[in-house]
């Protein structure tokens, strides 16, 4: 077996235990622990066997099995970025809803306007916030 297979499987199972460290601290949820287990089993399977990723890039297509590594790590990062744009938008959004009802909820309670104090809206059961 080659050093780099070796420190491979070495560096996979340190990932490994700290993933396990952090879902013990609950700062990983389980879809990102199946995730990176998926990823760490497979960077072990192909440390281990080495002519399984030659099979594999030959069945996909590719000429050598480092060609279909990297290709499969940039569509990994792709689909990273794709969920963490996601992410992202839907906390802008939210972000906007509060600082509207925020905005709402100030104007309310700062109005010099008596007919919108006692519009009934001095509770504030019409605003929702997020």
């Amino acid at each position: 077996m080659q050093p780099i297979y070796i420190i491979t499987i070495i560096l996979s199972i340190a990932v490994l235990i700290n993933i396990f460290i952090k879902i013990k601290d609950r700062k990983l949820i389980i879809n990102e622990l199946i995730f990176w287990i998926l990823i760490l089993a497979v960077l072990i399977l192909i440390s281990v066997f080495p002519g399984f990723a030659v099979k594999a890039a030959h069945f996909f297509g590719f000429k050598s099995g480092f060609d279909f590594f990297i290709a499969i790590s940039i569509l990994t990062i792709f689909l990273f970025l794709f969920n963490i744009y996601k992410k992202m938008r839907l906390l802008e959004e939210k972000l906007t809803r509060l600082n509207e009802n925020i905005a709402i909820k100030y104007t309310i309670e700062n109005s010099q306007c008596p007919d919108l104090k006692k519009s009934g809206h001095e509770d504030n059961a019409d605003i929702k916030l997020i």
